[in-house]
């Protein structure tokens, strides 16, 4: 559930104000939020390339920091499923009806996550992971088998806020 009032706040005018924050160069502002967030989150920084927090430009080069070379080997084996990302398995499972149960006992089509362009036949049958990235986490997403990308998609949604464990709320 989330909380009643986020329905009635500027939702777009409160995300642009925290994506200037997070790509702010301001150093006392980045420094501000980047004290906060680790206060908050004991974030293991000597697994960074950068290992000084303080030392990113902006809190969202920060966030999406690289990790040391090698940290992450991708598993050779063809049994073993290689993650794209850091986090924790959250739902996994079967596609049915071009539906998947992703959070909360919520479900959602193919298109409603992949837009309308995309044909929902080559998932029927399919299977699908949902990895949650916390704010301890590695946030950079990366490819675990050979391929080029060949086509990125905006996909509108609706803004929301998270609670988080500390009373804290996050808005996307």
């Amino acid at each position: 559930m989330h909380p009643f009032f986020q329905d009635f706040l500027p939702k777009r005018l409160l995300s642009l104000f925290v994506g200037l924050l997070a790509n702010s160069k301001v150093t006392i502002i980045k420094n501000l939020l980047l004290t906060c967030f680790l206060k908050l989150y004991p974030v293991n920084m000597t697994e960074a390339e950068i290992e000084n927090p303080l030392a990113y430009k902006t809190f969202n080069q920060f966030f999406t920091r690289t990790i040391k070379p090698k940290l992450r080997p991708i598993a050779l084996d063809g049994n073993t499923f290689a993650s794209p990302s850091d986090g924790k398995i959250y739902q996994i499972g079967n596609v049915t009806d071009y539906q998947l149960l992703l959070a909360k006992g919520r479900y959602f089509t193919i298109q409603d996550l992949l837009g309308p362009e995309i044909n929902a036949n080559i998932f029927k049958n399919g299977a699908f992971i949902n990895i949650y990235l916390s704010p301890l986490d590695y946030h950079r997403v990366h490819m675990p088998v050979s391929g080029i990308l060949q086509q990125m998609a905006y996909i509108p949604g609706k803004l929301m806020f998270f609670k988080l464990n500390r009373g804290l709320l996050l808005l996307f």
